[in-house]
């Protein structure tokens, strides 16, 4: 339906199905930059288990790299292949060796009763947030963005089913297709598109010219 799609727009729809599934497990989701967590696990804890984030770190520092789309690519170049060796049945033990037992205790009690819930958004406030963030500055814009901004600013809350039946059910989005991707734009930007130009329309000749030998390429204009 969505035609070619984003690497960006995959990772929303994952993490939107993973933070959901996660939340019905009891657990409170809280927004970690452009992703997410589970509520009340101490950023230490999730560091000491972050090992390749300890070394893409300290390659950078080395390097003396801070620009975050080259600390990326660092990631990228230097993603060591994950252990195979390690049979799952097995993995939650030595995962509960590395813990104190005060950290297992704590753990247990992230549970939704015990951890204060953020208050979910619905599909249809969502939807708007991403709206008013792509046409804020452009008249139209692809449809996967603006559902990829919908489900990044409601994981744990929303699907990406429920994201985009509230797209189909307000009527005033429009669709196209150009260019081999599916645009969009709503009825208030239509009309204030229209607006500005009959404006420029009815404001033709009436004024001197700023750049008398200009030629737009526009014929309506």
């Amino acid at each position: 339906e969505l035609g070619n799609v984003s690497m960006p727009y995959l990772q929303a729809y994952y993490h939107s199905i993973l933070s959901n599934r996660v939340r019905k497990l009891g657990y409170n989701i809280v927004k970690d930059g452009r992703f997410w967590d589970i509520a009340g696990i101490p950023k230490d804890l999730i560091a000491h288990f972050s090992p390749r984030a300890r070394q893409v770190e300290a390659i950078a520092q080395e390097k003396g790299i801070t620009d975050p789309k080259e600390v990326a690519e660092i990631a990228t170049r230097y993603r060591e292949a994950k252990s195979k060796s390690i049979p799952k049945d097995q993995l939650y033990n030595i995962w509960r060796e590395q813990l104190t037992n005060q950290a297992y205790l704590d753990l247990q009690n992230l549970s939704r009763e015990k951890v204060a819930r953020s208050p979910p958004i619905t599909p249809v406030q969502a939807l708007a947030l991403s709206l008013e963030h792509h046409l804020e500055r452009n008249s139209t814009a692809k449809k996967s963005k603006v559902i990829e901004r919908a489900l990044s600013v409601s994981f744990g809350s929303c699907t990406p089913d429920q994201i985009i039946a509230a797209m189909d059910e307000r009527d005033d989005i429009y669709h196209a297709h150009a260019n081999h991707k599916d645009i969009l734009t709503t009825r208030d930007m239509y009309l204030q598109e229209e607006s500005l130009l009959s404006d420029a329309v009815r404001g033709k000749g009436l004024f001197r010219a700023l750049h008398k030998d200009f030629e737009p390429d526009e014929e309506y204009l």
